[in-house]
């Protein structure tokens, strides 16, 4: 069962629990790699999605099985509070086990550090569509010429240029890569006089472009040329500084087509800057999503099966090999179709009170 200590408002109530896996934790003959001279920033972003994130549901398997979203369903997702995430936990925990990042630590007093600042968190436990839900309420938020772009993190596994990219234009990393490749090969002339093979591991420029398509070699200005004049769309760099967006000048192609925005933080990894959609005034008539439904931004952040269990859930047929593009496209046509049905069955409605009142 899921421990629990009695509600008071503003404290924790799981802390008992908190206290009983830590313990486990300690005993388990796990967790020994080794971490040394490694930025803070590098441990988040390569080991939240995964190490972090997939010991969190461990830890709290029991209230994972045990307990219910407040509407009802079944819980996927840890919610920390409006000011708290995954990340701000890692970056506070390793500040206080890694101050010095020249001292030798291991990954499982890291992670022992991560879960003691759960205690300080009002933790509820939440089906995927309410976390997504109040999640897209605290996302970091930018104003940019006038409109408000959202920052949706993407994984830090050497894809991440590409990610972003893809997150922004609904497109797959590996026709990415493959589109950039090719691209790169046929327009051979357009990059060569730029390609510095003593950055490259003195890889010929043909070997370079394989490792673009084939490995998770990192994208360089290179590659975000070859990226842009593939896809006749400019990509514009910005950085964050003082919870501001700035522009990171590099030369982008001339084209009609809009932009495609991404965030760098300067050493080693790339974000999605996707622009937040206007809210509107919904009416009977109008056929949109059910307010209850997810958005496409929503199901962006979700991963391939967690999209098929809510294909599946609405009985929608799906074959195994189908990408995750194809994935969120069946379940868009799905809800169109759906609001169609009940906007039909409104106007069936409305042609039926017409006729009683005659």
């Amino acid at each position: 069962m899921c421990i629990k200590k009695p509600y008071m408002k503003g404290s924790n109530e799981y802390i008992d629990l908190i206290n009983q896996k830590l313990k486990e934790l300690e005993d388990i003959d796990k967790w020994h790699t080794k971490v040394v001279n490694t930025e803070h920033n590098d441990i988040i972003n390569d080991f939240s999605l995964g190490v972090f994130k997939l010991e969190t549901i461990s830890f709290f398997k029991e209230c994972f099985n045990n307990e219910k979203c407040k509407c009802g369903s079944k819980p996927k997702e840890i919610f920390y509070g409006i000011k708290k995430t995954r990340d701000i936990l890692i970056k506070d925990a390793l500040k206080k086990s890694y101050s010095d990042i020249t001292d030798e630590t291991t990954l499982k007093k890291i992670l022992i550090a991560y879960f003691e600042e759960h205690k300080a968190c009002e933790i509820t436990f939440q089906c995927r569509k309410c976390y997504l839900k109040k999640k897209s309420k605290i996302d970091k938020e930018f104003i940019l010429n006038n409109n408000v772009y959202i920052k949706q993190k993407v994984p830090g596994d050497g894809h991440c240029f590409f990610h972003a990219i893809g997150l922004f234009l609904h497109l797959e990393v590996e026709y990415l890569r493959h589109r950039v490749s090719d691209y790169m090969l046929e327009h051979k002339d357009d990059f060569i006089s730029c390609y510095e093979s003593d950055e490259h591991d003195d890889d010929t420029y043909e070997k370079f472009v394989d490792n673009i398509r084939n490995t998770d070699e990192w994208a360089d200005q290179l590659v975000i040329q070859a990226t842009q004049k593939t896809l006749n769309r400019p990509i514009e760099v910005y950085q964050e500084h003082d919870n501001k967006l700035n522009y990171t000048p590099n030369v982008t192609i001339e084209s009609d087509n809009p932009p495609v925005l991404v965030l760098f933080n300067g050493r080693n990894h790339y974000d999605a800057l996707i622009q937040k959609e206007p809210s509107r005034d919904h009416s009977d008539n109008d056929l949109i999503e059910d307010l209850n439904e997810l958005t496409i931004d929503n199901m962006n952040q979700m991963t391939v099966p967690e999209i098929k269990e809510l294909l599946k859930e609405k009985n929608v047929n799906y074959k195994s090999k189908d990408k995750k593009s194809i994935l969120i496209q069946k379940c868009l046509n799905h809800m169109k179709e759906e609001n169609k049905k009940k906007k039909s069955g409104k106007d069936k409605k409305s042609i039926l009170i017409e006729k009683l009142s005659e």
